[in-house]
């Protein structure tokens, strides 16, 4: 599992990144002794873990426990295990190897929630996504090299036939149906969107064609109404009583109507006012950074902040990193071995607190905007950030963040309506080749037309009306 995402790693041009490991998925590979076996490998200097608080730059030498999730630490394979350019071997799976296939099987495991597990037409898809091949051919690997040189590393054909063989025969498919907004997760949902023409049903030929929702997050967050909670998520019923209090304000209606319009819709609404407002140049492509910042961040905690804050946080921020590049410098000429690791950490770790200061100004903009152009909107996602659901959300951090209940709410009604309607008209058409990634779906080529027929109808039995593209 290290090696395959240090394909990731390397791909991000991170390759002192570091893979995160909650305690539950060390045991099912390792056993209820885990922690001798990973002290063994570190001794031994086959294995590396995080040492630094990537917000304080602290350092400890058992490990840094994860801020948001108690019980996982964070390990990587050294450099010098590396340095020829090896990513890992193929080896043949002894199919009659019970301990081994059964911990194959346990980390292939989905979500716990047995509603999810009972529900066919999420099960189903998750079927369909794990007998999709990816092609080797010219086209997949001017894919992998042309994100290769966007991110600043050096292209292999071994490296891209490690990405490919990875999607193709790796036996642990992490397929999982995610416990937060009950979407389907696979490798197909993480890989890069040029790929997806390089997919392929198995055993069949056909290309694939991918319907997608225009502005999808935000018009599924705009459709929601009393009714439609019932219906979909009945968990989310204490919301209920915000809807029917700004259901007819002037901002909302303006923010749906700008939702559902193909032309100019709420991505153009949110570029052209936020441009206004800080003099950016940003594009419709950008607005949907915009979008998300200014839904599903913390209000409460940017209540108490202001923009002055906000940029002072980021020059000492960037104050303190050049400090660090100072020391970083000096330890790299006269440091031992132990204190170049200590201060490639510090490094890394004062380049994330700039990156956090930036994102923490950039969200403060995005609300501010969006609060000020669509005040109604604004109070009715503030009130449902406020409701304390403290049902299965996934991760256990903490704290529970309550400020993603907009979030929680969109792509729970989001999954609902596309595998219990949507999926289920395409299936019950004889469309059976069928994956979704989030809000689009990809079918075979030839099934594309009557596919689009049958989603537009499939949404207007719900007086509902995407545009699609």
């Amino acid at each position: 599992m290290l090696c395959k995402d240090y394909l990731r790693l390397y791909n991000r041009n991170e390759l002192d990144g570091y893979t995160q490991f909650h305690y539950a998925q060390l045991v099912d590979i390792f056993g209820i002794g885990y922690r001798g076996v990973l002290d063994l490998l570190l001794a031994a200097g086959l294995l590396e873990v995080n040492q630094v608080n990537p917000e304080t730059g602290e350092v400890k030498t058992t490990g840094y426990y994860s801020k948001t999730r108690a019980t996982a630490k964070s390990y990587r394979i050294p450099k010098r295990l590396h340095e020829l350019g090896k990513f890992y071997k193929t080896a043949t799976i002894n199919t009659l190897d019970k301990v081994l296939m059964n911990k194959i099987a346990r980390l292939k495991g989905v979500t716990t929630d047995q509603h999810l597990k009972r529900e066919y037409y999420r099960n189903y898809v998750l079927a369909q996504m794990n007998q999709v091949v990816l092609l080797d051919n010219d086209h997949s690997r001017s894919v992998i090299a042309l994100e290769c040189a966007k991110r600043g590393v050096a292209y292999t054909d071994e490296y891209a036939t490690a990405r490919i063989n990875a999607f193709n025969f790796d036996p642990v498919k992490r397929s999982v149906i995610c416990a937060f907004g009950t979407r389907v997760h696979t490798e197909i949902t993480n890989n890069l969107k040029q790929m997806r023409e390089d997919f392929r049903f198995g055993g069949d030929s056909s290309k694939w064609e991918e319907i997608d929702l225009v502005a999808s997050q935000p018009w599924f967050l705009s459709i929601i109404t009393p009714a439609l909670i019932k219906k979909f998520v009945p968990e989310c019923a204490d919301a209920i009583p915000a809807f029917k209090t700004y259901n007819r304000h002037p901002d909302l209606l303006r923010f749906r109507r700008l939702c559902a319009d193909p032309d100019y819709g709420i991505y153009e609404a949110f570029r052209d006012a936020y441009n206004a407002m800080y003099g950016a140049q940003f594009t419709r492509a950008d607005a949907k950074r915009i979008c998300f910042r200014a839904f599903y961040t913390n209000y409460q905690k940017h209540e108490k902040l202001t923009p002055a804050k906000c940029a002072v946080r980021v020059q000492r921020a960037c104050d303190a990193l050049a400090a660090v590049e100072e020391s970083h410098k000096h330890v790299l000429c006269f440091g031992y071995r132990y204190q170049r690791h200590e201060a490639v950490q510090q490094l890394q770790a004062a380049k994330k607190r700039v990156k956090l200061a930036k994102s923490l100004l950039f969200s403060h903009q995005c609300i501010t905007m969006f609060k000020a152009e669509f005040r109604g909107a604004y109070d009715l996602l503030a009130e449902i950030k406020l409701l304390p659901w403290d049902f299965e959300r996934g991760t256990k951090t903490f704290y529970t963040k309550y400020y993603a209940n907009p979030a929680l709410l969109a792509q729970r009604m989001e999954a609902s309506i596309v595998y219990t309607v949507v999926v289920k008209a395409l299936v019950d058409a004889g469309i059976t080749r069928i994956v979704t990634i989030h809000d689009s779906f990809c079918v075979r080529e030839q099934d594309a037309a009557q596919a689009k027929k049958i989603i537009k109808r499939a949404f207007a039995q719900l007086k509902l009306k995407p545009s699609l593209k």
